[in-house]
């Protein structure tokens, strides 16, 4: 089991979190039975009960005196509760953790996949959570726990989160997007596509097997009709070199395979003229951006016509009969 991403998810005014149906199926298999605790107060965690036994067993090989084990389980205790996931999927929190993390009711919330249980987050918190450091504390004690070397070179924390600062520089001058690394390029792309009102999740790392994709998206809260978008990016250091037509068959064959409804492919650069054309073959299923798009993006315009571009004029639902398409392209600037 491998819970990932950040999913919005709302706390009734009764306390019960409605649990994100991309997290529900995963816990269900380990059993109805979950246990909620937190170890700082301000957020709650939900670990399937098999997990929370491994991981108590694994503490329980400390010795007593050991002051990491007595914080972790007093902390664990004071917070923690076993509840049961009723027939629509959803937990009741316990009080004291809905007033301390401050997520009572009616209150939405972030769900957020950490591999082997679900963090849950006032999304005011998880943005203060992101832009905090560990204290030296609470990494020596989760080294010590969890078995981490803090040495290790290898050892690596990823946020998707891209510098409001370097925002502003690039929205000065534009041309530094060619100057990002591969990994700042996809955070800049996932922080534009969370400005248009998207949930973002990174998959994988950069220089790791991704399967074709680098970025999952989908629309936030309260969107009629939910979608889910695969995102490729596509960085090149030369401001010169195109991306060619191999990254669109690749996106084509990726949304074919999974529960994709559509593509979308994003150069720092430009795209040459197979790649293009390879794209208008279905145009409604992966969409080209590139250099300029991203100018426009930085910049909080994305309404641009340009956005429209792949949407045909009209469309011809009976032989002679046209439909005219609307187009609501506006030079509209959204917040940043």
């Amino acid at each position: 089991m491998i819970l990932r991403g950040n999913y919005p998810a709302n706390v009734d005014e009764k306390g019960r979190l409605k649990v994100p149906a991309v997290f529900l199926n995963a816990l269900l298999e380990y059993g109805s039975t979950l246990y909620v605790t937190s170890l700082s107060g301000k957020s709650a965690l939900i670990y399937p009960m098999k997990t929370w036994a491994e991981l108590e067993n694994k503490v329980a090989q400390l010795s007593n005196f050991h002051p990491a084990k007595r914080k972790f389980l007093f902390q664990a205790a004071y917070y923690g509760q076993s509840v049961e996931l009723d027939a629509q999927g959803r937990i009741l929190l316990p009080q004291l953790l809905r007033e301390s993390a401050k997520i009572q009711g009616p209150v939405d919330v972030d769900v957020v996949g950490s591999l082997t249980y679900l963090e849950i987050h006032s999304h005011s918190h998880l943005l203060e959570k992101l832009n905090s450091p560990l204290s030296e504390e609470d990494k020596k004690i989760s080294d010590e726990l969890l078995g981490f070397n803090s040495s290790d070179p290898n050892r690596r924390i990823e946020v998707v989160e891209f510098s409001p600062q370097l925002l502003q520089q690039l929205e000065r001058s534009p041309n530094d997007i060619q100057t990002l690394s591969p990994d700042e390029f996809e955070r800049l792309i996932c922080d534009r596509l969370h400005a248009m009102g998207m949930w973002v999740s990174r998959v994988g790392a950069i220089n790791e097997a991704d399967g074709g994709i680098d970025i999952i998206a989908g629309p936030k809260r309260d969107f009629v009709f939910p979608f889910l978008i695969a995102v490729q990016a596509k960085h090149h250091k030369n401001r010169k070199t195109k991306s060619g037509p191999s990254p669109v068959r690749q996106l084509h064959a990726v949304i074919q395979k999974h529960a994709f409804q559509a593509g979308l492919l994003v150069t720092n650069t430009s795209f040459t003229a197979s790649a293009l054309w390879e794209a208008s073959y279905r145009p409604h299923l992966v969409r080209l951006r590139d250099f300029q798009d991203l100018k426009r993006w930085i910049q909080g315009n994305f309404l641009d016509e340009a956005e429209w571009r792949e949407i045909p004029d009209f469309i011809e639902y009976a032989p002679g009969k046209k439909l005219a398409i609307p187009k609501f392209a506006s030079k509209i600037r959204r917040t940043k």
